[in-house]
């Protein structure tokens, strides 16, 4: 085994992707492939992937490390009720983003504010990289609110009763209220 001189995960997981058996990658994939539709075409993909260089389009661009870098506050309507799809993806991949964001708050921050994060209708969103967060997310002082109807419904969105208990596991405090 040879040990690359500049090792890089992003093109390490291109070429794996390449180098994947192609039916069985299409596979993998297809579910996926209305979801992606659905965020990147008409209005909905130019809010969530503005074009930089449209001089024509005025709005500030910002991503999840601008937000929390800058002590900044975002407000995220994600609308389950209309599109539970389309809103449990934007949520996703947001709440993976965040995660991302606290490995290197964790990794490399000096000096890190307290970010509060507030999540309703956790279940919607509920993810592996958002399970990440509540375990080890502390470490890069997140605080996380999370708040859902059931227990259950942890369970029914992930598959898994063990899961949802880990979820719970790392949460601090517990309130329920009729």
């Amino acid at each position: 085994v040879i040990q690359p001189e500049y090792p890089n995960s992003d093109l390490e997981g291109l070429l794996s992707m390449f180098q994947h058996d192609q039916t069985h990658f299409s596979k993998m994939v297809a579910s996926l492939l209305p979801i992606m539709s659905m965020l990147t075409s008409g209005d909905l993909g130019k809010m969530l992937s503005p074009d930089p260089d449209d001089l024509d389009d005025t709005r500030p661009i910002t991503n999840t490390a601008k937000i929390v870098n800058n002590v900044q506050v975002a407000y995220i309507g994600l609308d389950s009720l209309t599109d539970s799809i389309v809103g449990s993806a934007i949520g996703s991949v947001f709440l993976s983003d965040l995660t991302a964001v606290a490995g290197d708050r964790y990794n490399y921050g000096v000096n890190n504010r307290p970010v509060n994060i507030f999540i309703d209708e956790a279940a919607e969103v509920i993810n592996e990289p958002f399970i990440q967060l509540l375990n080890k997310g502390r470490g890069a002082k997140l605080r996380l609110f999370v708040a859902t109807q059931t227990i259950a419904d942890f369970s029914a969105r992930i598959g898994s009763k063990d899961k949802a208990l880990k979820i719970l596991g790392n949460l601090n405090n517990l309130f329920a209220l009729r």
